[in-house]
């Protein structure tokens, strides 16, 4: 496979990740619903370490802002799903309805305004798959720049 066939399947699967992430955002409105992510104490002595003894606030991913930004990620509220985003122009369609997305804040990972964190994404019917979501601080936020499957 060419380098730009292999870029167009992981856009390609960058946006069905973001059209599940929206899909359980919808259940905000009567569908599935973002869940808390994992307690990052059950992987943190599998994850290693990236950040000093005491990291800075843009080097963290509070829980909080990790159900946040799941919640937004699979949001109707096309605001909120577009602000999940980096890029704004260019988000991928929505995820469909029935979509579970969990961020497991136990398996971030950053260098300054740079992060990545895996996130358990399931479609309607189909099994668990994790997915790593690359994240860029933006406004004081973390915000999606892209997704990749976990093989």
């Amino acid at each position: 496979m060419t380098p730009r066939v292999k870029t167009g399947i992981a856009t390609a699967i960058a946006a069905v990740i973001a059209v599940v992430a929206v899909w359980l955002a919808v259940g905000r409105s009567g569908g599935a619903q973002a869940e808390k992510p994992t307690s990052p104490s059950a992987q943190s002595s599998a994850t290693p370490s990236v950040a000093s003894a005491t990291p800075s606030p843009k080097t963290t991913l509070a829980a909080d802002e990790a159900v946040k930004l799941a919640s937004d990620l699979v949001s109707a509220d096309t605001a909120s799903y577009r602000g999940a985003w980096y890029d704004t122009t260019v988000t991928p369609p929505k995820a469909s309805a029935g979509t579970k997305l969990v961020i497991d804040v136990g398996t971030f990972q950053s260098q300054q305004d740079a992060g990545k964190v895996n996130a358990t994404v399931t479609l309607p019917g189909k099994s668990p798959e994790v997915w790593r979501l690359l994240l860029l601080r933006k406004d004081d936020r973390w915000t999606v720049y892209t997704m990749e499957e976990v093989k």
